[in-house]
């Protein structure tokens, strides 16, 4: 099969549209880090961490967590514990089984090349901010 230059053309500016996507990371909420995926028309869709470990495990990717600990995942999933692992909570990755959440970005992130956006702590981003005692716990931990 032979490839015209404008076939060509289309891949490589599908394959660049594709590793222009970002990955927003805001691991600073409670209840576990918020995932947001920018999607081909720039619009953000909601992505759970158990859709990103399910995907590097199956692609044999499995260095974010001990081999035990990836086990059981992997038994409580088949067991569809609370519907399977794409619906478990985020937070129950780190807190029981041992998920280092950053390499699981970095990998899943790597692979299906999307670019990941970490969210900073309000203030940390401006050089100038300092607590300025206004709030109770500012004055409390100043």
């Amino acid at each position: 099969m032979k490839i015209t230059r404008r076939q060509l053309r289309r891949i490589i500016k599908e394959a660049m549209h594709e590793a222009e996507r970002t990955l927003y990371v805001d691991d600073t909420v409670p209840f576990g880090p918020k995932l947001e995926l920018e999607d081909p028309n720039g619009e953000l869709e909601w992505i759970g961490l158990g859709e990103m470990v399910k995907e590097l495990i199956d692609s044999g990717q499995t260095e974010f967590a001990p081999e035990e600990q990836i086990a059981q995942i992997i038994q409580r999933d088949k067991e569809r514990v609370q519907g399977g692992m794409h619906r478990w909570d985020n937070d129950v990755f780190m807190d029981y089984y041992d998920v280092d959440f950053e390499k699981v970005v970095n990998l899943w992130s790597s692979m299906k090349n999307v670019v990941p956006e970490w969210a900073t702590p309000e203030g940390e981003d401006d050089p100038d901010y300092e607590d300025d005692g206004e709030h109770d716990f500012e004055s409390y931990y100043s």
